[in-house]
């Protein structure tokens, strides 16, 4: 019955699997795109390998939703839906760095938290 179990799931992960993939495709080409357009190709390359090498991806994140919205005329909200995921993890990491910062310089102060 296990195995049964785990035969059924193979197909569901290779589908959800599929589904990333086409929308990473998506989310770079879109970034891609419209950076190549409003700045050059080296800028959009340097975007690329900042977001995949260097873990760096808003401007790949904030690009993404300017190409689905002027290039490919997407609604707003479906534009905002392709460039969603990325600020959802970036921008609490961000804020939670900005606080670990700020307590570790102020806890090497005479301030009182």
């Amino acid at each position: 019955m296990k195995i049964l179990k785990i035969i059924l799931l193979i197909p569901l992960a290779l589908f959800v699997a599929f589904l990333f993939f086409v929308y990473m495709y998506d989310f770079v080409d879109a970034g891609f795109s419209y950076i190549e357009l409003e700045y050059g190709t080296g800028w959009a390359w340097a975007a690329v390998i900042a977001a995949f090498v260097f873990r760096f991806s808003l401007p790949l994140t904030i690009f993404s939703f300017c190409g689905a919205y002027y290039l490919w005329h997407w609604g707003f909200f479906w534009a905002l839906c392709l460039a969603m995921p990325g600020l959802l993890f970036m921008v609490p990491t961000i804020i939670f760095g900005l606080i670990s910062t700020m307590y570790g310089k102020l806890k090497g102060s005479n301030y009182v938290i």
